[in-house]
């Protein structure tokens, strides 16, 4: 196996990790148990020890009610994903898992987001304009207006 290969094993690993465990509060045990494995297994899937087939991770996926795609686009980097999760656990915002995903799965030119910009995406999510439904079509154009004017901000231009 490459080296390549086994980073990507690695952070599927981790993301599989955040999910049960920081999302949905889940042990390892319980994961294995909704799957049939043992609880070994999930640690070594989770620490990239073991590899991991594109059917465990739609396994994992479905029981953990998320998409695989979800698992496999990993995560943002530890700034970004804590203003994500800051918002998720504030009770005033009320954000569902699939409003979860779709912050966690949005990809901002590489750039760190604020608190402030994950707040518009969840604004935009939420007016129907941006459909988070993986079956769905997605018009771009208003992500891209978004991700504009979020740069914007960044920059200091607005």
């Amino acid at each position: 196996m490459s080296h390549d290969e086994k980073k990507i094993e690695k952070l599927i690993g981790k993301t599989i990790q955040f999910w049960r465990k920081s999302v949905f509060g889940y042990t390892s045990e319980d994961l294995a148990k909704k799957l049939g494995v043992s609880k070994s297994y999930i640690n070594n899937i989770e620490s990239g020890y073991s590899g991991i087939s594109f059917k465990k991770i739609e396994q994992i996926a479905k029981a953990l009610k998320i998409s695989p795609l979800t698992l496999l686009r990993g995560l943002p980097e530890k700034e970004a994903l804590d203003a994500i999760m800051e918002i998720y656990r504030d009770p005033k915002y009320n954000v569902t898992i699939k409003e979860l995903e779709a912050l966690i799965g949005a990809k901002f030119r590489g750039k760190h987001i604020t608190k402030k910009g994950y707040l518009q995406l969840l604004d935009l999510i939420r007016s129907g304009d941006f459909v988070i439904d993986s079956e769905s079509y997605r018009p771009r154009d208003m992500v891209d207006i978004l991700l504009d004017e979020i740069e914007e901000e960044i920059n200091g231009r607005k």
